[in-house]
């Protein structure tokens, strides 16, 4: 496509993005609209299939990525967008890389509850595709490519966590391993071990 190479680093194609989870906004029925962190459900955001679109475009011209992974922190809504090789896709990638567009937005379906003073509660809240767009409803949110290195370290230890496992599959290996006539050793070993690990993270120890 003339004037848009696409870049040879496999992470200069790919996008950070935030959505803050928590705060207010106004829905279409001009309701003021809060998200709980805690009810997510990210099982399609985090299964590396869902889209990214433009304007919530859900249909193939409006596709210009896929969601690779999101994750929920204290800060808000992380998710890592992949951005496609089609001309639209690059499109779409320089907007974002010269800063032109800046912001996102969610689609999700959600249970919504009328609090006391009048405002939604979304308790469950399960997003399917994440959008970039020109106007948000939330000025907050952010997309940034190529990624922060701060933001990509998050997810590299991420995935990595996921590939070795978590302390309870730890557990169960270890256990298995015992009923099946190996040491009980071994399953002392794994507790003490975990244990150091959780000990070293709490006091931000590098693991």
């Amino acid at each position: 496509m003339p004037g848009v190479v696409r870049p040879g680093d496999s992470n200069s194609w790919r996008a950070a993005l935030f959505v803050p989870v928590g705060t207010q906004i106004l829905d279409d029925c001009g309701s003021w609209l809060s998200y709980a962190p805690e009810g997510a459900d990210l099982s399609l955001l985090a299964g590396g299939t869902a889209p990214l679109v433009l304007d919530h475009a859900l249909y193939a011209d409006g596709l210009v990525g896929v969601i690779e992974e999101a994750w929920i922190d204290v800060e808000g809504l992380h998710a890592v967008a992949r951005f496609g090789s089609t001309a639209r896709c690059m499109d779409a990638w320089q907007l974002v890389a010269d800063g032109l567009l800046q912001h996102v937005s969610i689609g999700c379906v959600a249970a919504k509850e009328r609090q006391p003073d009048g405002s939604l509660l979304a308790s469950y809240w399960r997003p399917y595709e994440i959008s970039l767009v020109v106007m948000p409803r939330n000025w907050q949110t952010k997309v940034t490519s190529p990624p922060p290195a701060k933001f990509m370290e998050a997810w590299r230890r991420r995935v990595a966590a996921r590939a070795a496992g978590t302390p309870a599959s730890w557990r169960q290996w270890a256990k298995r391993l015992a009923q099946d006539g190996g040491s009980r050793d071994l399953v002392d070993a794994v507790d003490v071990e975990l244990a150091r690990l959780a000990a070293e993270a709490l006091r931000g120890i590098e693991v």
